[in-house]
């Protein structure tokens, strides 16, 4: 089902796919106003398009939607801070404390606030009418779409890819009747039946979505505020 929306363009029809969620940590006080986020982006990429650039009372960053056309992609980046991220942040260096570094586990319990990037897929509403064919959707937590992504454990896979299914290939020889071996004749008639490979055609669809947006607002955005990027799917961190 399409996602919990961020504010769509008037007019455009199309419909947006939470994909996943990468965070950037860093100290509250690195909080950059709305204005420093629009200039370092702008100058990262002049394509993007940045909607509903909002701020606090004070001029300080709260969220934005940054649009990439040419990638079908959006992303929407917005301000947490608080003793939520704190544990939050503590629970994820208790899991990365074999793989990342002393250095980088520091700075990861000494933020105390973040950026929350949501990675967006723009389908054309034609086509994202019927969803069954995707894993994506609908952003977990929160009202926003993107609040709250990536609470739980990190490392399962990100959402919209393909993904083996457990128990797969598990059979045996004698699983199958004898009176099968060494029949191939039917299996060209089959294939004919069936026409294209539907795998192959939602291989192309998926490889429409350009990750390239995202990892740009997610290198200004760590650039600007001087924090460690964390993508929970991967376990990754930088």
């Amino acid at each position: 089902m399409p996602s919990q929306q961020p504010p769509q363009p008037g007019g455009s029809g199309d419909e947006l796919f939470w994909r996943e969620t990468y965070f950037i940590l860093f100290d509250r006080a690195r909080r950059p106003t709305a204005a420093q986020v629009q200039e370092a982006l702008r100058k990262a990429d002049g394509r993007l398009v940045l909607r509903n650039l909002e701020s606090d009372e004070a001029g300080q960053f709260a969220s934005v939607l940054i649009e990439s056309p040419e990638d079908h992609a959006a992303v929407e980046a917005s301000y947490a801070a608080g003793a939520a991220v704190v544990e939050q942040n503590r629970e994820w260096a208790q899991q990365l404390k074999k793989q990342a570094g002393p250095r980088q586990l520091q700075r990861l319990l000494a933020a105390d606030a973040r950026l929350e990037v949501a990675h967006f897929e723009r389908i054309a509403a034609a086509a994202g009418g019927s969803d069954d064919r995707r894993d994506g959707g609908e952003a977990p937590g929160g009202k926003r779409a993107g609040r709250g992504a990536g609470s739980g454990s990190f490392g399962e896979g990100r959402q919209g890819l393909p993904r083996a299914r457990a128990g797969f290939g598990d059979f045996r020889d004698d699983d199958f009747d004898d009176d099968f071996e060494g029949d191939s004749h039917g299996e060209d008639d089959a294939a004919d039946d069936f026409g294209d490979d539907p795998f192959e055609a939602e291989g192309d669809e998926l490889e429409m979505l350009d990750p390239s947006c995202l990892l740009i607002v997610v290198e200004t955005l760590a650039a600007l505020t001087r924090g460690v990027a964390f993508d929970p799917a991967a376990g990754e961190i930088w």
